[in-house]
């Protein structure tokens, strides 16, 4: 059975059944079906035929959203979701070869018309259809295996890759989520943009196949991009709502520990974090508070999750156990991955594209440790090592890590490569704290990873809208780049 054919079953068995709550509204299997019919229309009236189309959905999270990746994914569509706070440039590199592009108003129809003018756009609220010219299209490549996404992921450039997803993933992987979470029906509360595909899985597909509910963000707050400077309005959210299963973003984690009270919070929530480095104190403090987070790891590569924490095999510092769907070893410490939810290439790709071997094994790039309970705790990326002058090879995570044991540093980057000593890039401690911590630090290291250099970031919001990705990565290439000159 396809997973679109899974969806879909389970929304015509029960159609009075509610799912969805929309700015207070509460929306029903039947309404879903209906308002796709409803979307269906406006399809037809414009002559637009989906089936085996790339369509690109440039929304935030909202109702629409959902209502178009379901239609994409019954009328066999291969969608391409962008997050609306990707510039212009990059929402061109990675929209450019779509046949289709879906949006919800009259404001992103304008950009996007902007900055594609030759390409079919859509409003799928009104109707409104923007025909354009759509003569530089490119058919999906590897249609014969069953392609039904193509999903942003970081490049080396300020330009995203598309990773090429399976419809046989997304199957398998939710099948094997579903073992791993509470078995009582999920009810999830939606803050990361539903362009990310860990998003889509956790919120739409999750929580329809449990039978449980979603709850959407109210159409007046911004999608939560890991830099903003207030998270109370999310918080008060998750207060409000109580919701047993979420994803909430490292930045978030950090937040929710610096509250003096964690009144409203749900304590048997199963909350899952991931995607950038947890300071394990902060963890550990949550724990203390009664609030139990759940690391977990994944890779756009592998249809996002590879391993994940379960709420009765939990342990604090690792990334869980590697789902059962995926065989692994590690190469030089490299983890490298073969299974059925390995991606099946790029729709656009650049060097630090990750390689598929004779074998069919993914190179992940990440350098990892794997216990004999299948328990993975990562150590850094294989291609952030940086090379000092003296030969030595130093992953910045390490460093970063003990940086971020001190709670006043609220982020940090390690750059160094090709030069004689490491510097900090030290966001969020005042310029009065940091030679102290830089020392005790560096009593904890060896001579040839020790931080020589500092540079305070006083503008922290600023920076990580610039230099971190949606998910709180930084975009190491990219600030080495521009801060090689102050090293």
């Amino acid at each position: 059975m396809t997973f679109a054919r899974k969806l879909f079953k389970k929304l015509i068995h029960n159609p009075n059944k509610i799912w969805i709550m929309d700015d207070n509204k509460n929306i029903s299997y039947g309404q879903v079906l209906a308002d796709i019919d409803l979307l269906k229309e406006k399809f037809s009236k414009n002559t637009l035929n989906l089936k085996h189309k790339v369509i690109g959905i440039a929304m935030k999270t909202s109702y629409d959203f959902i209502i178009a990746d379901l239609i994409c994914l019954k009328e066999q569509a291969i969608t391409l979701p962008i997050p609306l706070e990707f510039d212009n440039t990059q929402i061109k590199s990675l929209l450019n070869n779509v046949q289709i592009i879906l949006v919800r108003n009259d404001s992103d129809m304008n950009r996007l018309t902007s900055i594609l003018p030759k390409k079919p756009i859509m409003n799928v609220m009104s109707g409104k259809m923007h025909k354009g010219n759509n003569t530089h299209t490119m058919e999906c490549p590897n249609l014969l295996h069953n392609i039904t996404k193509i999903i942003h992921t970081s490049g080396t450039t300020s330009n995203p890759k598309g990773v090429l997803i399976k419809d046989e993933s997304l199957n398998i992987l939710v099948h094997n989520l579903l073992n791993v979470f509470p078995k009582n029906p999920l009810t999830y509360l939606s803050l990361v943009p539903l362009s990310l595909l860990v998003e889509q899985i956790f919120g739409i597909y999750c929580t329809l196949l449990s039978d449980g509910k979603l709850i959407l963000p109210p159409e007046s707050l911004a999608d939560f991009g890991g830099y903003e400077s207030d998270s109370e309005a999310y918080l008060d959210l998750i207060r409000k709502y109580q919701p047993n299963f979420m994803y909430l973003a490292p930045r978030l984690l950090e937040d929710l520990n610096k509250l003096a009270s964690i009144e409203g919070f749900k304590k048997d929530a199963y909350y899952i974090t991931g995607g950038a480095k947890i300071n394990h104190e902060t963890l550990k403090k949550l724990d203390h508070k009664g609030i139990k987070i759940y690391e977990g790891y994944g890779l756009s590569e592998t249809t996002s999750v590879v391993s994940i924490n379960g709420p009765d095999d939990r342990r604090i510092g690792t990334a869980g156990k590697i789902l059962p769907h995926l065989n692994y070893k590690i190469n030089e410490g490299e983890l490298l991955l073969k299974g059925s939810t390995i991606c099946a290439g790029y729709f656009t790709k650049d060097e630090s594209s990750c390689d598929i071997d004779e074998e069919g094994y993914l190179h992940t790039g990440d350098l990892v440790e794997i216990d004999e309970d299948r328990y993975l705790t990562i150590k850094g990326r294989k291609k952030n090592l940086l090379i000092l002058s003296n030969a030595r090879n130093i992953s910045p995570e390490w460093v970063e890590s003990k940086l971020k044991h001190h709670n006043v540093i609220e982020d940090c980057i390690i750059l160094g490569d090709g030069k004689d000593f490491l510097t900090a890039l030290i966001l969020g401690a005042k310029p009065s704290k940091i030679t102290s911590i830089i020392h005790k630090v560096n009593s904890e290291l060896p001579n040839f990873a020790q931080i020589q250099n500092s540079i305070n970031i006083p503008d922290i919001e600023k920076f990580k809208r610039k230099y971190f990705t949606v998910t709180g990565r930084p975009r190491r290439s990219l600030i080495h780049k521009e801060y090689i000159n102050d090293l």
